[in-house]
This record gives structure tokens, C-alpha cells and sequence, in this order.
């Protein structure tokens, strides 16, 4: 079912088109919902809404599931920009959590094998890729540290893991020359760890970055108060 965003002066909803709704501002009739994008709809009461195409940001905050921290947008986008996927690439992930990267990773690739151990996470993440309709997923219970990925052709192996530098060897032989491994660390330790073990593969270290963001006031001109904590490091190695 199509899902429309409708976007108040105040409150932004998410809803499937063809149902009738009752909001905060008041109710919209099923016909309402079925309004073209950029139409403005108006409840019972005379709020405005804007009727508008939700993106996987908006479906993802609004309507998935969310079991377990989600790597944040700043992160997803520096991995997905720096390692260059695209329409003919081959990517793998261990650790797929509620699926966020996953689905983020798989609006650019051509294919994402996601690869996870917990039964929960498991079923969670496959909901929320059949809510959001992506095609091009597919997520195995799989114990990667010991029984490797399925492919060796892989543009890009994203680890999300709680010991990243134990999947180091096996998303090695996954991963084709030229590509990149990704270990996603939330502590400097595991950065240690994870370039320790590049030594003994075919890996070599490319760069390890901690992206910031900044969120700024127009009016005055002035940046917020710093509201987006650490995330994590992204360490970078290359199949050469």
C-alpha cells in the first residue's frame, strides 16, 4: 500500500493514501489521501496539509521497525560517496540490525546480501524491507567470523558487528580487487584491531574518518548547540 506524507505547519504524518485519518488538527476523508503530490488538503476543522512523496527517510523514522541503533544518516552517506557504489555493484553487510543501511546501501546497488545471527533482528529487518518494497535484499542468518560470505565479487562488505576485526579475513576473500571493507567502530580499539588484521590479508588501510554534522540557525546566522553526539569510526581498507 502507498504511503503519502502530509506536511502541516507544525506536525508531519505519515499515512497510507485511501484511508481516512484522524490527526491532532483535526480528520481527513479516505478521498483526501488520494490527492496529487503537491495538492493541499484541508480537515474538517480548516488545517492545511501539503500532500508530498515520502523518501526512505521519511518511511524509515515514521513506519519501520527500529530494534537496535541504526547507523546514523551522516555515516550511511559517507560510506555510500566514498566507496563509489552504484548500479552494477555487489555489496554484503554483516550486521543487519533493523535493515537501515541495508536499505540505504541497496538504493544505489545493484544487489545488498545482509547477513545477521539474531532471529529478532532477522525478522524485523525483513518487515521493514517488505515495507519499503526493495527487491534487491536479501538477509541470511549467517555466522560470517565462521563461515564467510556467499560471494567473492563484492564491490563493497560493510561489518557492523560487535567484533568487527574478527570478520576481517572472510569479508577479505569476499570483497574483488579494488574494492572495500568497511568496519564500522564505535571505540578506537576495535580501529586498532581491525588495521592489525589487514596486515595478514590483502586488505590495506585506505583511511579511518569520524564524520561530523552541524546543524545552524538562519535567523540569527549562528550554529546550534552541538547536538549530534560521537557515532563511530569508519575504517577503510582496500583489495589490492
Amino acid at each position: 500500500m502507498e504511503h503519502v506524507l502530509l506536511v502541516g505547519d507544525q506536525n508531519t504524518y505519515l499515512r497510507r493514501r485511501g484511508d481516512r485519518v484522524e490527526l491532532q488538527e483535526g480528520v481527513l476523508d479516505a478521498d483526501d489521501l488520494e490527492a496529487d503530490y503537491g495538492a493541499t488538503v484541508e480537515t474538517h476543522i480548516g488545517e492545511e496539509f501539503v500532500v508530498a512523496q515520502p523518501d526512505l527517510n521519511d518511511i524509515f523514522d515514521r513506519l519501520l521497525e527500529q530494534r537496535t541503533q541504526t547507523i546514523s544518516h551522516k555515516d550511511a552517506g559517507y560510506i555510500v560517496s566514498r566507496t563509489g557504489i552504484g548500479a552494477d555493484s555487489a555489496v554484503a553487510e554483516a550486521g543487519t540490525g533493523s535493515g537501515f543501511l541495508t536499505l540505504t546501501l541497496a538504493r544505489s546497488a545493484r544487489e545488498v546480501r545482509s547477513y545477521e545471527v539474531r532471529d529478532d533482528h532477522i525478522a524485523s529487518a525483513r518487515r521493514n524491507i517488505e515495507k519499503v518494497g526493495a527487491g534487491n535484499v536479501t538477509v541470511t542468518q549467517r555466522d560470517v567470523k565462521e563461515e564467510g560470505f556467499e560471494a567473492d565479487d563484492n564491490h563493497l562488505v560493510v561489518l557492523d558487528m560487535k567484533h568487527p576485526e574478527d570478520a576481517v579475513p572472510e569479508a577479505a576473500a569476499s570483497t574483488r580487487n579494488g574494492g572495500y571493507v568497511v568496519c564500522y567502530c564505535p571505540v578506537f580499539e576495535q580501529v586498532r584491531d581491525c588495521a592489525d588484521v589487514f596486515e595478514d590479508t590483502s586488505l590495506r588501510h585506505a583511511e579511518t574518518v569520524e564524520v561530523s554534522r552541524r546543524e545552524w540557525r538562519v535567523f540569527p546566522a549562528r550554529p546550534e548547540p552541538q547536538t549530534v553526539p560521537h557515532t563511530a569510526f569508519l575504517t577503510f581498507a582496500r583489495k589490492l
